[in-house]
C-alpha cells in the first residue's frame, strides 16, 4: 500500500492527542483504521514511530523526526490554496501589457 498525505495527518493527530482513541475522534475515523494507518507508516519506514507509556502514545526518537517532517509537509500543502487564491486576485503574479513601440518610447522609461 502507498503512503498518502492522510497517513501523515493521522500520525500528527495521534501524537497531539497522545492516544489512538482521542485521535480517531479528532480525524473522524475508527480507532482500528487509525491503528492500520500507523502500522502502514511504521512498515513503510521500517521502524517504530510511537510507543506506549502508560496510557499515552509518545513518539520514539524516529517518531520525533518523522513528526517534524510530516508537519513541514502539512504546512506546505496547507499553503498552496492561499497562494493560488493570490494568483486569482492578481495580488501576486505576472501582468503583461502590450504597447505599440512608438507609444512605449513616450510612456515607458
Amino acid at each position: 500500500m502507498n503512503i498518502e498525505f492522510r497517513h501523515f495527518l493521522h500520525f500528527i493527530a495521534i501524537v497531539e492527542a497522545k492516544g489512538i482513541r482521542q485521535a480517531a475522534r479528532a480525524v473522524n475515523i475508527s480507532p482500528s483504521s487509525l491503528t492500520r494507518s500507523l502500522k502502514l507508516l511504521e512498515e513503510h519506514y521500517e521502524t517504530p514511530l510511537l510507543e506506549r507509556q502508560g496510557k499515552q502514545m509518545v513518539p520514539t526518537p524516529h517518531g520525533e523526526q518523522a513528526l517534524k517532517e510530516f508537519k513541514v509537509i502539512q504546512q506546505g500543502v496547507e499553503s498552496i490554496k492561499p497562494k493560488l487564491e493570490q494568483l486569482d486576485s492578481l495580488e501576486q503574479g505576472t501582468l503583461r501589457v502590450g504597447v505599440n513601440p512608438t507609444i512605449a518610447d513616450i510612456i515607458l522609461p
